[in-house]
């Protein structure tokens, strides 16, 4: 998604009080995390943080048990669009149980990942 649509998505999504002050931050992020040939090859914006993942891996685990089954993060990571064929591999290979902890890595790689 162009550079543009992805900031204007977020406004709207976080609608922060201070919008000029949020971007100036989203665009120091996109700095320090990539340079501007990467920009159309990954997708280093997302409408998830980490704040957000923390509450989806507690919606998953009702009990707070500290652990989510290998499907029920398979699921997550599709309805996020953030399934990249490195993330499946790493699935398939991986644990059947993922902490808090490994949920949201698993999820930023996915999210950060070509499409």
């Amino acid at each position: 998604m162009p550079l543009f649509e992805q900031l204007t998505s977020l406004l709207v999504y976080h609608k922060p009080p201070n919008p000029r002050a949020f971007l100036i931050e989203q665009l120091s992020a996109i700095q320090r995390e990539t340079t501007l040939a990467d920009l159309d090859k990954i997708d280093t914006f997302s409408m998830f943080d980490t704040r957000d993942l923390d509450a989806l891996f507690r919606l998953m685990d009702p009990a707070e048990s500290g652990y989510v089954t290998n499907s029920q993060v398979r699921m997550a990571l599709a309805d996020m669009r953030a399934l990249s064929n490195d993330v499946q591999s790493q699935l398939e290979n991986g644990p059947e149980r993922f902490t808090a902890e490994q949920f949201r890595a698993l999820s930023f790689e996915g999210l950060r990942k070509e499409r």
